[in-house]
């Protein structure tokens, strides 16, 4: 059974450092790191594997890691920026959930002065 390619940017089946898609790459750029709008709160799970979360924020160089491991559960709220992905060969595949639905995603490129808004992706019409 295939995939929806709209919901891609919500179930990534990832190895190595780029993801098949624009979303929730974990590879040595900072592009697409992305802020949920909208006010969405959300979580993310790993079904399988396990994937590295990389965190920063707006007007700040400073970046921080988490590991998420198999069966792992996180949280964030809606100023949270972050990408998610898989750093090893090896197979992970996590589930992620919004509330309210997303209506939009920010995606931002670290600069030498701090993370810069790339492009804003509309739901509906981006994905």
């Amino acid at each position: 059974m295939g995939t929806s390619s709209a919901l891609l940017p919500f179930i990534g089946q990832q190895s190595g450092t780029d993801a098949p898609y624009g979303g929730h790459a974990a590879g040595p750029s900072w592009r697409d790191i992305i802020q949920f709008t909208e006010s969405a709160s959300g979580a993310f799970g790993v079904a399988f594997g396990e994937l590295r979360e990389t965190m920063a924020a707006v007007g700040s160089t400073k970046v921080s890691q988490r590991t998420a491991a198999h069966g792992s559960v996180t949280r964030f709220g809606a100023s949270h920026l972050h990408k998610v992905g898989n750093l090893s060969a090896a197979p992970a595949v996590s589930v992620h959930a919004y509330s309210p639905p997303l209506a939009a995603m920010r995606r931002y490129e670290m600069t030498a002065s701090g993370l810069a808004l790339v492009r804003t992706d509309r739901a509906g019409l981006d994905w």
